[in-house]
């Protein structure tokens, strides 16, 4: 059976201008509060978030926040943007848009994979290729989100700790903000 190029399922274009910095329109933040995932307490929006987690379950395990939105979108797209990155979902991320700090990551394709499916028993398989985000990692939407969030909350330095990916994903996001 010959070859055939993989078939982009999720966009209608993969190609990415890497290296854009993408600093969408001013808008106000749609985060009300931050929500534990295992116990459901509540912070404020301006809480700063680190690596720990909600303050309250810290000594039995970390758990993550999630934000809550003034006025949730129905459905993802309906209020995406045309941005070639991830902030064209800027009105579901816990930061204003105009704070992005982006180098075009995200909207990766997802690619079908028929003959691995069909080996697999899996007649519908697809592969994301996060290589084409800047840094070759998934690590890349994180990088953007929390860069972006720590210039909006105006901190000057931003650490990891990291001995692959995630390290050299921030270490490309962090200088950008200037």
């Amino acid at each position: 059976m010959p070859s055939r190029p993989f078939r982009d399922l999720a966009h209608n274009s993969s190609v990415h201008s890497l290296g854009e910095i993408s600093r969408p329109g001013t808008e106000e933040s749609r985060v009300l509060e931050f929500v534990c995932i295992r116990c459901g307490v509540s912070y404020p929006a301006d809480i700063t978030i680190d690596s720990k987690g909600c303050a309250r379950c810290r000594e039995t395990a970390p758990a993550n926040l999630r934000p809550v939105y003034a006025d949730p979108a129905a459905h993802p797209l309906e209020s995406a943007t045309p941005s070639r990155s991830l902030w064209r979902f800027a009105h579901m991320l816990p930061c204003n848009a105009a704070d992005a700090v982006s180098l075009g990551e995200g909207l990766t394709p997802l690619l079908a994979a028929p003959r691995i499916g069909a080996v697999l028993g899996v007649p519908n398989l697809a592969i994301k290729d996060e290589g084409r985000n800047p840094t070759w990692s998934h690590k890349d939407r994180f990088s953007t989100v929390a860069v972006s969030v720590a210039r909006a909350r105006g901190a000057t330095t931003v650490a990891t700790a990291s001995s692959g990916n995630a390290g050299a994903s921030l270490a490309a996001y962090a200088p950008e903000p200037g």
